[in-house]
């Protein structure tokens, strides 16, 4: 499973363990939907086309779910090796996925970026906003101590920046029906050309769907349906307690978030145990949730302007003016360093330049390799946005 992935769950499993170690997998079988984002159109490895009822393999490739069953059936065996990796697949393995676009981030481009809080052992990670962090106070009225908070697709940011949460059955209905429409659609313009094949194919993946279908209907039992309502009375609660206690000064902070502290505690610790609110952690995100992150030196520059993480600005517009932000004299601490930064841009800059008039040209008959790619792989991997 690619770690850009996202997970949406069964929500009768236990994943204790996942909430407060993020490198323990997750049951494949326990895995309703993948969510993943992507600043590029996202194609069939088959057909080459955007994906129709878009199915994701073990592997991690993606696939139109009649694309998907032609291949398997075309083996005599009861997997096939996927046709991009040469992974074992096999048709109980393929799951629905989510594809959401982003927009590709440019040189020059100005983006927002929200605050985002992660608290000590735990996993979960979200946009500080009215609905987070979590007041124990309040939670506590809802969720037994004993019990660990695991977010649902509808709470607030979950989708854009949880690893995991828990499908709800509206939530997947909802999709299956996204995903009959779309074969649907496949299969006029199937029968328009009278291509039989591709028909039976596109049936047959109507029927799958029919089959996931029922199986989301048999989720709505009155155990989640509870949990589901009580969900959203809790935050309806969380938003009336956060705006009625938004300017007044929190002392210790010491009620907010107690419930996921305690997630890598034993259970017979006490429920008040003290800790450090300085072991949570602070970071600006991208506010759709994709991987770009502010640079740590202005991370640094910003905790000397205000002192503490948690009262950071709560959104940030990247390439903003410094001056704006903090004041002369912060900016004057880090002057060497902010320096240091520029002349680095700089070097790379005239380095790329260097590189591409070193390179052949296709009328020369070579081939001209990625020099970003040589030297921008980090950036391709966690592109990190950079105060001017």
């Amino acid at each position: 499973m690619l770690s850009n992935f996202r997970f949406m769950l069964n929500p009768t499993g236990n994943y204790f363990y996942q909430l407060i170690d993020p490198d323990i997998c997750f049951d494949w079988d326990t895995i309703e939907k993948v969510l993943v984002s992507s600043s590029e159109v996202e194609a069939c490895s088959i057909c080459l086309y955007p994906p129709v009822a878009g199915r994701v393999t073990r592997c991690g490739h993606v696939f139109c779910l009649p694309c998907i069953l032609h291949y398997l059936e075309s083996s005599e065996k009861s997997w096939q090796k996927c046709p991009v990796c040469c992974d074992s697949i096999c048709e109980k393995d393929i799951k629905p996925i989510k594809i959401t676009a982003g927009h590709s981030i440019k040189e020059g481009d100005l983006i927002n970026l929200v605050l985002v809080q992660r608290v000590h052992q735990s996993t979960l990670a979200f946009p500080i906003s009215e609905t987070w962090p979590l007041p124990e106070n309040v939670v506590s009225n809802y969720i037994k101590p004993d019990i660990s908070f695991i977010p649902w697709s509808s709470t607030p940011f979950a989708q854009s920046f949880a690893r995991f949460m828990l499908a709800s059955p509206d939530y997947l209905l909802s999709e299956y029906d996204r995903d009959c429409k779309e074969l649907e659609e496949a299969l006029l313009n199937a029968t328009d050309r009278e291509s039989a094949e591709e028909i039976r194919f596109i049936k047959k993946s109507k029927d799958r769907v029919d089959e996931e279908r029922k199986r989301a209907e048999s989720q709505k039992t009155e155990e989640i349906m509870l949990a589901l309502s009580t969900l959203d009375i809790m935050f309806e609660a969380i938003v009336k307690y956060n705006k009625k206690h938004k300017n007044k000064q929190h002392p210790q902070k010491q009620d907010d978030n107690n419930c996921l502290r305690k997630l890598g505690e034993k259970e017979n610790n006490k429920k008040h145990q003290q800790h450090d609110s300085l072991t949570d952690f602070y970071f600006y995100q991208k506010d759709d949730g994709q991987h770009v992150y502010l640079d740590p030196l202005d991370i640094r520059i910003l905790k000397h302007e205000f002192g503490k993480y948690d009262q950071f600005p709560h959104c940030l517009q990247a390439q903003v003016d410094l001056k704006d932000i903090v004041s002369s004299t912060t900016l004057q601490a880090f002057s060497s360093e902010l320096n240091a930064r520029s002349k680095r841009r700089e070097a790379k800059e005239k380095q790329i330049e260097s590189m591409r008039k070193q390179q052949p040209t296709c009328a020369e008959g070579g081939v001209i390799p990625d020099i970003n790619h040589q030297l921008n792989n980090r950036e391709e991997q966690l592109t990190q946005s950079k105060l001017s």
